[in-house]
């Protein structure tokens, strides 16, 4: 009787025991922090960056733009937006979500296929001073959550505000990578996940404005698509200073594209990326950028007097 009795109590406990673990699973998978990777059944998330720019419309005010690198792990498409599956809650306080604006990056609105990867940002409004940010991406069909925690420590300005510095050149070894290679017009360099050649340049001028275009070929080196966008993959210097991009040069150039876009695994496409130009005589440093993961650079001299 005894043992029978013991034996009833245990089953009693592990009923009780598998019963109170089902209802207990948490809808949050994972948590954590900046350029940590955290993961749910159906993708990977990464905050790489926290950028923190003022508020022009509104005093007192500031933008935090959390951007990610988004990986998707199931077999169907997965579909992220950035406004209706993530919230925010800023010194324990609901925060709205902001628009991209300003910032070196498209938002994360994206549709991935089985085993693609995507980067994009999710921009927070906040009050400067700000100490902490919790960040929940909630799916919208019930899948499982990822919180995000940064602090005001992560947060930095969204461009350079003086270039990287210059090493030796890359080797001519077609396959090898290199981190700040020093490269020039019509030469080549590899990072990781792309491979880009400087063809050619072009000028064209606008009154007392020069605007300088440089046309490169970009390959995808590896075996799945990749998201070109030279908002923040390239950035231009002149004489130390960050000059943008001009984002619309078909009224200079008519005959080139812009470069951004898909880029499918194996392929190449041949584009222009074009700035403004004031300084007749002095080189300009364009700098590109592989990926928010793997930050492999290049970086290529170019003078208005290579251009055509």
């Amino acid at each position: 009787m005894k043992r029978c009795g013991w034996l009833a109590l245990a089953c009693a406990l592990l009923i009780v025991t598998g019963c109170a673990c089902a209802t207990a699973t948490p809808t949050v998978l994972h948590r954590g922090g900046s350029n940590q990777r955290l993961v749910t059944d159906r993708c990977a998330m990464t905050a790489t960056r926290v950028w923190q720019i003022d508020d022009s419309d509104e005093q007192g005010k500031c933008l935090l733009g959390i951007a990610f690198s988004v990986e998707n792990l199931s077999e169907a498409d997965l579909v992220i937006h950035r406004v209706l599956e993530f919230s925010a809650l800023v010194d324990d306080n609901k925060a709205p979500m902001g628009e991209v604006g300003e910032f070196p990056m498209a938002e994360l609105n994206m549709t991935l296929a089985p085993g693609k990867r995507g980067e994009g940002i999710v921009v927070v409004e906040a009050t400067l001073g700000w100490k902490r940010m919790e960040l929940t991406y909630s799916p919208l069909d019930g899948g499982q959550s990822l919180i995000f925690d940064f602090v005001a420590a992560d947060a930095t300005a969204p461009q350079s505000p003086s270039p990287p510095p210059l090493q030796s050149p890359v080797p001519d070894d077609p396959n090898a990578t290199g981190n700040h290679a020093l490269l020039g017009m019509g030469q080549a360099g590899n990072m990781s996940i792309l491979r880009v050649v400087a063809e050619q340049g072009r000028l064209a001028n606008e009154g007392d404005v020069l605007i300088f275009g440089v046309v490169f070929t970009v390959e995808n080196r590896t075996a799945e698509e990749v998201i070109i966008d030279t908002r923040w993959m390239l950035s231009v210097f002149v004489n130390g200073t960050s000059v943008p991009l001009v984002e619309d040069f078909s009224g200079y150039f008519p005959e080139y594209s812009p470069l951004d876009g898909p880029l499918g695994a194996g392929q190449a496409r041949m584009g222009m990326a074009a700035f403004v130009y004031n300084t007749v005589g002095d080189s300009a440093q364009l700098h590109w950028i592989d990926s928010l993961l793997t930050e492999e650079t290049l970086d290529f001299v170019v003078s208005p007097m290579e251009a055509q």
